[in-house]
């Protein structure tokens, strides 16, 4: 549930604030984590929100941010030129090693 509500959160972000045509989504497992990557072709993100102080970003990097610590993860948001790249990664048990799941939107 937690890693949709970053997918909801991450997509809201894009039609708000990036202007993109393309957004690609992407959840991999390896080794032992899961990655989930939310990739945009928008305007990209101000340098400042990129460093992720709480006083530099709004409630929906926030609210991912908490619910990736909440559950040991990373998260991590950067400037693609053009576009931004949200990526979280989080712990995970299992041993077998493949992509689960590539949505292209746009």
């Amino acid at each position: 549930m937690a890693m949709f509500r970053i997918v909801q959160e991450g997509l809201t972000n894009v039609f708000r604030h990036s202007a993109a045509r393309n957004v690609l989504i992407q959840i991999t497992q390896r080794s032992q984590e899961l990655v989930l990557v939310v990739n945009d072709d928008g305007k990209g993100i101000e340098a400042e929100i990129t460093s992720l102080q709480p006083d530099r970003i709004g409630g929906g990097i926030a609210g991912m941010q908490q619910r990736t610590k909440d559950l040991g993860g990373e998260f991590r948001v950067a400037n693609a030129n053009p576009g931004t790249i949200l990526e979280v990664v989080f712990p995970y048990s299992a041993t077998v090693s493949r992509e689960l799941s590539v949505v292209s939107i746009g």
